[in-house]
């Protein structure tokens, strides 16, 4: 794959991407950003989760719904201000913020505010909608733009979502619960049941939510994939996808490895294709700058127990 050619930063648009390295949502724009060329347009400033960072109020008032990733946009509103920053001069801009805290809106900003940064996520239809356009090509290029959509809304809405953090912790908070009022975790046998309990919970969870993710993604890139999930050409739909897989995989990578080559054949390979891309490795969460916890898995608190995650 061509190396993209770097997109010069403008003086009237300042973007930080908040981010959290074992974030897949975060992985998603990073890869992205790696793969176009344009990761040098943004700054980063990382959260961590796993201290609860981005439940606090000062991250709350960047991002309202307390998720990440978060891009804010600031944009110099008065074009007079742009030409005195171009020339030097020291002046306060008067500034327009947007805030997108939801990755599928990130990806599809970046991709449509630099139309000319390669490869194309999602197959465009540019000088395809007038009336003289081949209309069998126009049709191939809808039809495909579905298809990647499809895939990629599979991992956004239906997959990911239920393997989040809240989500498992909100499992586990009430599978605690129901074993307190139930008597099934005796607090005389300490802590340890009580821990064992809900790894067991969590663990039974994730599995249920990634493989049913995992069939339904499978499924349909059996009719679709080529190299990557939609034809030859990386997507949009492999972007969401990898950060999702890994996630599955990282903490039991042999025998998961082994269960994704074997029972979802088409998403292996796909996932091991884009593997192998620089622009993934760059993205990867052993790469990035708030990795402090080396290759090692963070402890979550999880309903006053420490469960490794």
């Amino acid at each position: 794959m061509a190396t993209p050619q770097p997109i010069k930063p403008t003086t009237d648009r300042r973007m930080t991407l908040y981010s959290y390295f074992r974030s897949s949502c975060s992985t998603r724009v990073r890869f992205a950003l790696h793969l176009k060329g344009l990761n040098h347009l943004v700054t980063y400033r990382y959260v961590d989760c796993a201290s609860d960072e981005h439940l606090r109020a000062e991250y709350e008032a960047v991002s309202l719904s307390n998720t990440l990733p978060c891009l804010v946009i600031d944009e110099v509103v008065d074009e007079r201000n742009v030409e005195e920053i171009k020339v030097g001069l020291e002046v306060t801009p008067q500034l327009r913020r947007t805030v997108v805290s939801q990755s599928l809106a990130i990806l599809e900003y970046f991709e449509e505010q630099y139309p000319d940064s390669m490869p194309r996520l999602i197959p465009s239809l540019s000088g395809l909608l007038s009336l003289s356009s081949d209309t069998r090509e126009r049709n191939e290029v809808i039809l495909r733009r579905g298809q990647v959509k499809n895939l990629a809304l599979i991992v956004v809405a239906d997959w990911q979502p239920l393997a989040n953090l809240s989500p498992v912790r909100q499992v586990a908070s009430l599978a605690l619960e129901h074993a307190e009022r139930t008597h099934s975790t005796p607090k005389d046998e300490g802590n340890d049941k009580e821990a064992n309990h809900l790894s067991q919970v969590i663990d039974g969870w994730l599995e249920w939510s990634h493989t049913r993710g995992l069939r339904a993604y499978e499924r349909y890139a059996k009719s679709t994939a080529g190299h990557f999930s939609v034809g030859d050409e990386l997507t949009l739909a492999d972007i969401v996808l990898v950060p999702a897989v890994e996630n599955w995989v990282r903490d039991d990578w042999e025998r998961k490895m082994e269960v994704l080559r074997t029972g979802f054949p088409t998403t292996y390979r796909i996932f091991e294709n884009c593997r192998e891309l620089d622009a993934y490795k760059k993205a990867h969460w052993t790469a990035q700058l708030d990795n402090n916890v080396g290759l090692d898995s963070p402890v979550f608190l999880i309903g006053g127990t420490a469960i490794a995650k």
